[in-house]
């Protein structure tokens, strides 16, 4: 085509030039000059027409391809009407009354015969628990306490500490540094000289305030576990102080209790002394292991404190020395100290840095194989308390037993034991609620929320599939823990529920009419507040454009499914976007979806 169109240009410059027109006008008759320029015309109008079919093609595919990469949306028309505003909560149901069982002596756990939500009836057996009056086993738990005490004492050895070695190899590493740096390091100007003492200045005083720290930690360790409390700062000393003299008293409670036990049964009391001073013993010797485990759970928690805070010093530290020792370096640059010297110190370096890395590895490897031999040691220790304790087991199951019997109709809620468990007086094994006082259910809310809301009003359960639960509105009561800005709602709960059962309630907060109504998904929240997307219609030459405004406003009301709202232009019968194939933003180009 571009070679008849260069044909047909070159031949219309040929038939406007003069002479050949005069000679075609002498050479030529005038039909001949007329077929001529038809020719001509006839081959202009074609191409013309074939450059703008061209030009519509073109348009129209690049319109089309343009509006395929566009957001297809989806409108709906705003309506007026009613809306039934509700307000969604959800809670947990608590009884109004329960009672907690409990035993007045030393038992084991033998036997329970209920679980957690089964009704009970008044007098129902509950739990069978054994006593523990024979001397044998008695002698078994000594035994079994005995062992157990040294177990836990085993288990509080200290771990290896290679502080001293680390320190050494990071001496030698600092000083490796240190000549490398020296070998390396070329002259300084003037100016940085000047800044690098500043730096070091800088460096050298925060190095100044933390060594003595660092040195300071690893005696802190060494004070707790050798309980010198009193040489602890405060802020490393915990509640030490507090739970060893819980520990001290606890261990003189139990002595003098175990004393008098032993007074009585030289003196031959009455049985009924001995069992009641025996069960002061046990008493006073769960106290002292409670006081014990308190204490070591904290030393190790300060002392896993005291390692990390060490841990970081030293990395500083470490930082800082090789920050110092840099500057050194480069403030000496102009040393000309003969580098196969420095060559040769820095061999020797190395050679006692590796010395140094292989006799920590020795020291590892030998403190590993004592550690899996004090292992195998703490294995047979915790195998022989696993057998002794096995032991007072069997002699409990042989022991007298009693049954505890419900002292009420009920529900039974938590069970506080299982079996094997050892109980003392006033000790709680279950909760039975009392299923006949009903049960009340709270909701905290925003201040604002309540406004619309009425006592009395009930609820609709979200959750309750069989239609068997009612849920209503008592009262509305200030919440201590949310301030003068929440509330707490209360409910009374009746039906088929159960204590601790969740439920998910709406409450309709009235009814009004409203102008403006849209579904909850057009409804969008940024930063800026809540807002709707309209869209706009823009002719062009090629046909409507559609693009995406956005109209802040304010929600009136609300369902599970529509909102009312106010704000901007809005009004009945406007469009707004409910749904986007792709994300959209105000202002961005979209297209409608195809029907």
């Amino acid at each position: 085509m571009r070679s008849n169109i260069k044909e047909d240009s070159e031949l219309i410059n040929y038939m406007n030039n003069e002479d050949v027109v005069s000679r075609l006008k002498a050479a030529a008759s005038d039909e001949e000059i007329a077929a001529l320029h038809k020719v001509r015309r006839e081959k202009i109008k074609t191409i013309l027409i074939v450059f703008l079919i061209l030009l519509l093609l073109l348009t129209f595919f690049s319109n089309t391809i343009m509006n395929r990469s566009l957001p297809e949306i989806k409108t709906q028309q705003t309506f007026s009407g009613n809306l039934t505003e509700k307000f969604r909560g959800s809670g947990t149901a608590e009884a109004n009354q329960s009672y907690e069982v409990t035993v007045k002596d030393n038992k084991t756990v033998e036997k329970i015969y209920v679980k957690r939500g089964a009704a009970i009836a008044k007098g129902d057996v509950l739990f069978t628990l054994t006593s523990e009056d024979s001397p044998e086993l008695k002698d078994a738990q000594e035994i079994l306490k005995t062992l157990e005490e040294a177990y836990q004492t085993a288990l509080l050895k200290a771990p290896a500490n290679y502080s001293s070695e680390n320190m050494q190899i990071r001496n030698c590493r600092e000083d490796l540094q240190k000549l490398v740096n020296q070998r390396n390091k070329v002259s300084n100007s003037a100016s940085q000289t000047a800044s690098l003492k500043t730096k070091r200045q800088e460096y050298k005083k925060e190095l100044d305030i933390k060594t003595p720290k660092f040195s300071k930690l690893m005696e802190y360790i060494g004070y707790i576990d050798a309980n010198n409390f009193i040489f602890l700062p405060s802020e490393y000393s915990g509640s030490l102080a507090s739970l060893n003299a819980t520990v001290t008293s606890a261990q003189t409670a139990f002595d003098n209790a175990e004393a008098y036990l032993m007074q009585l049964i030289n003196i031959g009391a009455s049985d009924e002394a001995i069992s009641a001073a025996q069960a002061d013993v046990n008493t006073k010797q769960t106290a002292l292991q409670s006081a014990t485990t308190a204490l070591n759970n904290e030393k190790n928690r300060l002392k896993t404190s005291i390692a990390s805070e060490y841990n970081s010093l030293d990395a500083r530290i470490t930082e800082l020395n090789m920050l110092i020792s840099d500057i050194d370096e480069q403030l000496l640059a102009g040393d000309m100290t003969d580098v196969s010297m420095l060559d040769e110190q820095i061999t020797m370096k190395q050679r006692e840095l590796e010395s140094l890395l292989i006799a920590i590895e020795a020291t590892k490897q030998n403190d590993n194989l004592a550690q899996k031999a004090e292992n195998i040691s703490l294995s047979s220790q915790r195998d022989k308390v696993q057998e002794q304790r096995d032991k007072v087991n069997k002699l409990l199951e042989t022991a007298e037993t009693v049954d505890v019997l419900s002292d009420y109709d009920g529900v039974v809620g938590d069970i506080f034991v299982k079996p094997k468990d050892m109980t003392v007086p006033d000790m709680p094994l279950a909760s039975i609620v009392l299923a006949e006082e009903g049960y009340t259910m709270q909701i905290a809310v925003d201040v604002k929320k309540t406004a619309k809301l009425s006592t009395g009003t009930v609820a609709d359960v979200m959750n309750n599939w069989m239609n068997d639960i009612t849920v209503r509105l008592e009262s509305i009561k200030p919440d201590p823990q949310g301030g003068s800005k929440s509330r707490l709602l209360i409910f009374n709960v009746a039906g088929n529920v159960s204590a601790g059962q969740y439920l998910d309630v709406s409450i309709p907060c009235g009814t009004g009419r409203y102008d403006v109504i849209v579904p909850k998904s057009a409804v969008y929240e940024d930063n800026d507040g809540k807002f709707v997307l309209t869209m706009r219609t823009k002719e062009t030459p090629l046909g409507n454009r559609y693009y995406a405004d956005r109209v802040n406003v304010e929600i009136l009301a609300e369902d599970e499914v529509s909102c009312a709202i106010a704000g901007g232009n809005l009004y009945t019968g406007s469009y707004v976007i409910t749904t986007s194939s792709k994300p959209i933003k105000p202002g961005d180009q979209v297209r409608m979806k195809d029907k």
